[in-house]
């Protein structure tokens, strides 16, 4: 004879209406955005090819200003998904 088991906690799961599938899509992508610019200034301060552009501060403060915007899309997507 099997042993039972209690049931496992099940969580309630979020409903996935096309509103908030649009929503979560949309942050998606735009998370990729941020990604492809981090990529293109990390590429140019490796390769010396931003020599006439900005300086550190400037640097410093465009990475402060994605790190807030990649916060505040996955906390749309954290919303979304609750």
């Amino acid at each position: 004879m099997a042993k039972q088991t209690s049931a496992p906690n099940l969580r309630k799961t979020p409903v996935a209406t096309p509103d908030r599938l649009s929503v979560i899509q949309d942050a998606t992508s735009e998370l990729s955005c941020i990604g492809i610019i981090l990529q293109s200034m990390s590429n140019g301060i490796l390769t010396g090819s931003e020599e006439a552009g900005p300086g550190l501060d400037g640097v410093g403060m465009a990475l402060e200003w994605l790190a807030g915007e990649m916060e505040r899309r996955c906390a749309v997507i954290d919303e979304n998904l609750s």
